[in-house]
């Protein structure tokens, strides 16, 4: 009885001590640092984090619609009054540019906006973050400079006139999107730009942002079909 109640404290003492061997390495071992995993691949075709390359190419669609912006007064066609109508629209856009992966979840890099709306064209240049969610999932935030048309009422003379006319801006823009890196994502936008005349104009935007491999079918796809029927219609005539 007497060397079972021994034991117990020794058996204790025995285990303490592999945990503690365990959980501490011994005096002179070099502890190895954690190595992030790395591909020796340079560069992707299609996002991917640090494992699969070193840098990605990002070519993206998107549409947006305006959610809320500034406003401005004009005359309605047939003498029918006035209407109050948004400086800024919803609009139409393309990305590409380049990101590098910066660590397991971390991307950097810049792209060029090409877009359109109802105003005219739309041109920007953007710094862009990733941050990698899962291989395929990602949150991407960017902001940076864009030039864009807005609507404004007619002026002077022309006041009476009615509808709208079309006066170049320059300003910010930065926008927010979560969702599947290939395919497409939810898309928060906002614009801000001043005319020459010193008046600001601004925007907020919601839609989707498609990701490579749809975005090439929405912008290959009519081209396709335009080629194919000026072939159709030139080999009719």
């Amino acid at each position: 009885m007497q060397m079972s109640m021994t034991r117990a404290p020794l058996a204790a003492l025995a285990l303490t001590l592999a945990a503690c061997m365990h959980a501490e390495p011994a005096a002179g071992q070099i502890v190895q640092p954690r190595v992030e995993p790395r591909s020796d691949q340079q560069f992707c075709w299609q996002g991917r984090p640090i494992e699969s390359c070193r840098a990605f190419l990002v070519a993206e669609g998107g549409a947006h619609t305006l959610l809320v912006g500034s406003r401005y007064t004009r005359n309605n066609y047939g003498n029918s009054g006035t209407t109050r109508s948004p400086h800024l629209v919803g609009h139409v856009n393309w990305e590409i540019g380049v990101l590098v992966n910066r660590g397991a979840v971390d991307a950097v890099g810049a792209t060029v906006l090409v877009g359109g709306d109802a105003n005219g064209l739309r041109l920007g240049l953007k710094g862009r973050y990733r941050r990698w969610l899962d291989r395929d999932a990602a949150l991407d935030v960017g902001a940076g400079v864009i030039v864009a048309q807005r609507a404004a009422p007619f002026e002077g003379a022309a006041a009476d006139r009615p509808g709208n006319r079309h006066v170049m801006a320059g300003g910010l823009t930065a926008d927010a999107a979560l969702g599947l890196t290939d395919w497409a994502s939810a898309s928060v936008r906002g614009d801000l730009v001043v005319d020459a005349d010193g008046s600001l104009a601004h925007g907020i935007y919601g839609g989707v942002r498609l990701g490579t491999r749809p975005a090439a079918v929405v912008t290959v796809a009519p081209l396709v079909l335009a080629l194919v029927a000026v072939l159709l219609v030139g080999g009719g005539g």
